[in-house]
């Protein structure tokens, strides 16, 4: 009788830890657009391995016919899904030329960041990660259980786009998503994220305090070669960075 009771309590456990993983991982998982773009060839397929740069450039762009109708939704999806994304990280000049190379040669971020409702779509999926998640918000590159530093990053170096920053008009709009961000930040960081993850929200607050022409900061940025090094180049020089930024948005959030 009492190795039964013993069973029964540990089949009990188990069931319960099932649940709250199930629950943690159902929280965390951002529903897919039915109108993702599917690329045909991805990295890890043998066809992948076969191409040179300029095939699997071509390769990764959305055909005209679907660019023309895919939502804003669905487009944003395609973009952080580009299997060719992640070489923004291996450029050798800074992130932001990379970012811009794949500009140059990809339709989909091109026809995203012309669009007038991008940053409107692109805050409200953003709004749906979760930092303490223990696994990837969709989408990752290689799959459920990804490293959650590049979920993060890819979307933030997007939404960093000044093109993208200039479609927020409103001050009261701009000071929610400064607060939205700061709070994913420091998840971020009582969470242990790397510099990977983390730096891109500051970047955010960064170049959303130069727009807004703040005094102390574009101080800061005119005399501190490392903050202007970060928000021209999104080029991290040396960590204090991320601290100096934190705590001047902290305060453009008290006086606004």
């Amino acid at each position: 009788m009492i190795k039964h009771l013993s069973y029964l309590f540990f089949v009990f456990i188990l069931c319960l830890f099932s649940c709250e993983k199930e629950t943690e991982q159902s929280f965390c998982e951002i529903k897919k657009q039915n109108d993702t773009y599917e690329y045909p060839i991805k990295p890890g397929n043998y066809e992948w391995e076969q191409l040179d740069l300029k095939e699997k450039i071509d390769t990764c762009q959305i055909p005209v016919d679907i660019l023309s109708v895919i939502s804003t939704e669905g487009l944003i999806e395609s973009v952080l899904t580009n299997p060719l994304f992640g070489e923004i990280y291996l450029s050798n000049v800074n992130i932001q030329y990379g970012f811009n190379v794949f500009y140059k040669n990809f339709n989909g971020i091109r026809n995203l960041i012309l669009r007038d409702d991008a940053a409107e779509k692109l805050l409200n999926r953003y709004k749906q990660m979760n930092p303490t998640c223990s696994q990837n918000n969709w989408p990752s590159l290689t799959g459920h259980g990804s490293n959650n530093n590049y979920s993060f990053s890819f979307i933030e170096i997007i939404i960093a786009q000044y093109p993208i920053l200039t479609q927020i008009k409103d001050s009261g709009e701009m000071n929610a998503i400064l607060q939205e961000i700061i709070n994913k930040y420091d998840d971020k960081f009582l969470n242990g994220y790397s510099i990977v993850g983390l730096q891109h929200s500051m970047l955010i607050c960064g170049r959303i305090m130069y727009l807004c022409n703040y005094a102390p900061f574009i101080d800061e940025y005119t005399n501190n070669e490392c903050i202007n090094f970060f928000i021209n180049g999104a080029f991290l020089v040396d960590l204090d960075t991320l601290d100096i930024i934190n705590d001047y948005v902290k305060k453009f959030l008290i006086r606004n």
